[in-house]
């Protein structure tokens, strides 16, 4: 199986490395430039881990015109290139969001989104125009591992010295890539949840670290209206809990989220955090 990964970030690579397969550089939104690779490299699978999330977060989606032409470019337009280019001749895994509703718990794929911000609504219609392909559409939440990595969930937590707390899915990117081998092997296609059991807030988080690693650290974990009321964020932000039994009716079990979460944190790569 040949695979070519389009987004030359964290989760582009980790998909490369581990799927054996080999990142593009080519602007998305280049049609010619996606079209000339996909017939130079003529893939079986397109791993498409381009999406514009914002730095430091996703306030900045909607912070300039230009940061929301740049948003909905990436999230949403694009996506329209890939279903003209790559899903005739290959199959294409397109990695979206699972934050796409402010608050709940048990969403399924049959639920339509509600999204809270700028941000999610691009990523909700660029699913949309996935609709009726044989497409597969994967939702993540709070991607983590044990790398240190500045994107990985666990490395923003440990850095901030104020934060809300509430229960959340999670995905494990080597349970990921795992649970995306799997789908792309059984020919899936359509929404598929790709979340580990149960969820886990950011006390918990910061709790397990102190307990592993037997170290003071001083939070303070506020509501979202007092994160909002400091002007620590300006656009709205998802807190909710996704089903992930539509993966486990293919037969691929995601492992607890609170087990990986131990485990990542027993080797988290880290700068000293005071």
């Amino acid at each position: 199986m040949k695979v070519i990964v389009f987004g030359d970030g964290w989760l582009g690579n980790l998909f490369a490395e581990k799927m054996k397969g080999q990142v593009v550089g080519v602007d998305i939104l280049d049609f010619d430039a996606v079209k000339r690779a996909v017939y130079d490299h003529k893939p079986d699978v397109v791993i498409n881990a381009v999406g514009k999330t914002g730095r430091p977060n996703i306030d900045w989606c909607e912070e300039s015109e230009d940061n929301k032409r740049l948003t909905r470019y990436s999230n949403d337009y694009a996506i329209s290139i890939l279903r003209e280019v790559v899903v005739p001749c290959a199959k294409l895994v397109h990695l979206s969001s699972g934050c796409l509703w402010e608050w709940g718990e048990d969403y399924s794929e049959m639920v339509d989104p509600d999204p809270p911000s700028f941000y999610s609504k691009t990523k909700a219609d660029g699913e949309k125009r996935l609709r009726l392909t044989d497409a597969l559409i994967v939702r993540i939440r709070m991607p983590f591992d044990g790398s240190g990595s500045p994107r990985c969930l666990l490395s923003k937590l440990l850095k901030y010295k104020t934060m809300i707390s509430y229960p959340n899915s999670l995905t494990y990117v080597p349970d990921l890539i795992d649970a995306v081998e799997h789908l792309v092997e059984l020919q899936e296609s359509g929404v598929f949840n790709v979340v580990n059991t149960g969820a886990v807030s950011a006390r918990e988080i910061i709790s397990a670290y102190r307990t592993i690693h037997t170290c003071d650290m001083e939070r303070e974990f506020i509501t979202i209206e007092e994160l909002a009321s400091r002007g620590l964020i300006r656009t709205g932000r998802s807190n909710t809990i996704l089903s992930n039994e539509k993966l486990l009716r293919t037969g691929f079990e995601m492992p607890k989220a609170r087990d990986r979460i131990s485990e990542c944190l027993s080797r988290q790569i880290l700068l000293p955090i005071s």
